[in-house]
């Protein structure tokens, strides 16, 4: 919803409001109990299209791509 609120017009103001809650929630997501395939993939989405940040150094995009690789490693996507 925050990747998609991003680029509407009538929805635009939600964007800016999901970017504490989707930042937090990445955070308590990183736990090896949590490994899902939808989590990489909204990793992976956040990575893409991140949120607006004031400095580069705020901009967890970085994070979120190591955690989705490692993630996507744990679960064997790498495997064919």
């Amino acid at each position: 919803m925050a990747v998609a609120s991003k680029r509407s017009h009538k929805y635009s103001y939600l964007h800016e409001q999901l970017r504490d809650l989707v930042t937090r929630l990445a955070a308590e997501h990183t736990k090896p109990t949590n490994r899902l395939i939808a989590f990489v993939q909204a990793l992976l989405l956040l990575c893409v299209w991140p949120f607006p940040y004031i400095q580069l150094r705020e901009n967890p995009a970085w994070l979120y791509c190591g955690l989705a690789t490692h993630m996507a490693m744990l679960l064997g996507l790498h495997r064919p």
